[in-house]
């Protein structure tokens, strides 16, 4: 996709402003600049409502259409409407702002661009993912632009004051397993006591392409903005933007990405207190920073979407692209409370530094393959479930036990049945009812409760967060199996993932498909995107807060699906014929059968549910009756291989 750059320009005109846009370098269009930016105006109401967080989505599509509206104005709106009809394009929306401006007036760069709303053509432009909205200060120094070729190795410092407080091993757990599938990107925390001395230290050594920040930011009432970094003592040391600035020249850095609360706060006229200026003022390239208070689960979701797409997306190393990914993901996850989160993160970058660095991945999972499951040709399918699922009806309901014994990477094990997470959990905590653990391996089928009492015992010996990374730590060493990836390029409108392994989404990921992935079930209540939608019934080790684990757990699991989002019941019945089909799931399993309920509507509108399953005894048949499910008994793997070969 070609990308096509949209330069607007801000300038003073006595009294007002003008806007001056220019496209892909060509000579400009002129026009005023029409919007009241008089304090007490309606506009700085809503602008208020916004800062303060008060606000709702209707009052960022208020401001932002009147900023749009004022922005773009005459012969402009005219060749907006023409260029926004051509498919195919990324757009870059570069802004220009002028730091003074006329007296009384809201100034320029405190407005929140980044709700711009085209109503006309696109809406939000921070919530398209064909679009960014790049901050492109007029700086006094010209930044040497930055060969991508030449960056062979991928350096990323994360630095952790202590005593944050905030969810930072979740973030620094996310950022590892982003970065583990890549061959030249390293990263290291910088951990303890992070005094302005040691953070200086380590960043004068020239070892860093990439500095991101986990902690606090303040602007106070001046827009005079500060970082809390540490004293020897471990107190908190709040260093100011310009101080902050200093520790980063001759550095090397080329992006900073700045996780905390308004580290984003412009400068005014009075003080040079915005960190992305600055931090451009003292020679890097790149900011990422953010605008507003921002919660924890949110900047975890921003830094794992983020760094998700700069490494592993379709524009590797292209940083307007995986910024634009990131905002997309805050904007379609919103809910009532984080409304203003999408345009919270923004990005300083002057033209030509788009792409900073070349990424080499490690080989691609499916050009190493050990063995494929074959297409079983004696496999006779339901005519009702071909049938449902070349109408794209099909609601697959997927279980652990889809992998037939191969990974798709040579180097990794198999993606790992639920009892060898048993006897490996087991094993670390020495769980002492070694008669229970033998239910794991039995064939009724009981290993969901077993992994459930072990995990309830390993975390009344060790604290919670021991218990998830003893967990991630165990399925880190899997990849996503040849299944995995045959389902993430399903058509289907909505799957349901009942591991917490983060497979699936690799398999998404690797497949180059972006479902809305709702990491709860309760996570999907807010969901309205007519996106493909992923729910990780029992969380996902990408997200911990997330995760399903202990008998506790499942037990708010099970008041959870007894009060099923009315988006997920609407999924499964407001289209004639949908068919739930479960495939590799356990059908002794409780909250297998409690979904079921919730999801099945016998006698209705839907069509014939369907169960896989490698086997199955009379006694799970007769609980099932009542469902009237349709069993097929074969190797779930080879099921998914036979579905994926109708569509092919």
């Amino acid at each position: 996709m070609d990308t096509r750059v949209l330069q607007f320009e801000l300038v003073e005109q006595g009294d007002a402003y003008r806007t001056r846009m220019f496209v892909d370098g060509a000579d400009p269009i002129e026009e005023p600049f029409d919007l009241e930016l008089r304090e007490g105006s309606r506009l700085a109401g809503v602008v208020q409502a916004i800062e303060e967080g008060s606000c709702s989505e209707d009052d960022l599509r208020d401001v932002g259409s009147q900023l749009w509206t004022g922005l773009t104005g005459g012969q402009i709106r005219n060749r907006i409407a023409e260029l926004f009809a051509e498919p195919g394009k990324f757009t870059q929306v570069r802004l220009t702002l002028p730091r003074g401006g006329p007296d009384r007036a809201l100034p320029l760069p405190l407005l929140p661009w980044e709700a711009l709303y085209d109503e006309a053509n696109i809406g939000f432009l921070a919530g398209n993912p064909c679009c960014c909205i790049i901050r492109d200060p007029d700086l006094p120094v010209n930044l040497p632009k930055t060969d991508p070729e030449k960056a062979s190795r991928i350096s990323l410092l994360v630095g952790v004051p202590e005593g944050a407080g905030l969810s930072v091993e979740t973030e620094i757990s996310n950022l590892k397993t982003v970065v583990a599938p890549l061959d030249n990107l390293e990263m290291q925390p910088l951990r303890g006591r992070v005094t302005s001395d040691r953070l200086n230290d380590e960043l004068q050594k020239g070892n860093w392409n990439i500095f991101h920040y986990i902690g606090h930011g303040e602007a106070h009432s001046d827009k005079h903005v500060q970082l809390r970094l540490n004293q020897e003592d471990g107190s908190a040391h709040w260093i100011d933007a310009e101080a902050f600035g200093t520790l980063f020249v001759n550095s090397g850095v080329k992006l900073a990405v700045l996780n905390c609360c308004e580290g984003g706060h412009p400068a005014t006229a009075r003080s040079l207190s915005g960190l992305g200026r600055v931090l451009m003022m003292r020679g890097v390239p790149v900011v990422i920073a953010m605008r507003y208070a921002i919660p924890d689960d949110l900047a975890i979701r921003f830094s794992q979407a983020f760094y998700n797409a700069l490494v592993a997306g379709s524009f590797p190393g292209r940083v307007d692209r995986a910024l634009q990914e990131a905002r997309n993901a805050l904007y379609r996850n919103s809910n009532a409370d984080t409304k203003r989160g999408f345009i919270t993160p923004l990005l300083f970058m002057p033209q030509g530094h788009e792409k900073l660095f070349t990424i080499e991945r490690k080989p691609d999972p499916r050009e190493a393959m050990v063995t494929v499951p074959k297409i079983d040709q004696h496999i006779r399918l339901p005519d009702g479930l071909l049938q449902a699922f070349a109408a794209k009806r099909c609601i697959p309901v997927v279980g652990p036990d889809i992998v037939p014994g191969s990974s798709t990477r040579r180097s990794e094990e198999v993606s790992l049945p639920l009892k060898s997470i048993v006897e490996k959990l087991a094993n670390e905590i020495g769980y002492p009812e070694r008669e229970r653990l033998r239910l794991a391996e039995s064939p009724a089928g009981m290993t969901e409760y077993v992994l459930q009492n072990v995990a309830q015992f390993f975390q009344a010996q060790q604290p919670r967060f021991k218990l998830i990374e003893a967990v991630r730590e165990i399925c880190s060493k899997a990849g996503p199996s040849q299944a995995h990836l045959q389902l993430a390029d399903w058509d289907v409108t909505a799957l349901f993932y009942l591991h917490f392994d983060g497979l699936m989404e690799e398999a998404y990921r690797s497949e180059r498909h972006a479902p809305t992935v709702a990491d709860s079930i309760e996570a999907t209540a807010d969901q309205s995107s007519e996106d493909q939608l992923l729910v990780l019934v029992r969380g996902t080790i990408n997200v911990p807060g997330s995760l399903i684990l202990t008998e506790e757990d499942h037990d708010r699991l099970a008041e959870s699906i007894a009060h099923l989002p009315a988006r997920l019941e609407e999924i499964t019945t407001l289209e004639l014929g949908r068919s739930i089909v479960f495939i590799g799931a356990n059908p002794w399993d409780p909250t297998v059968r409690q979904l079921a309920k919730k999801l099945i509507v016998p006698g209705g509108t839907q069509g014939p549910p369907f169960f896989v399953v490698k086997s199955v005894s009379e006694v799970d048949r007769a609980w099932w009756m009542n469902l009237a499910v349709e069993w097929i008994e074969a190797e779930p793997a080879k099921v998914i291989a036979a579905l994926s070969a109708q569509s092919s």
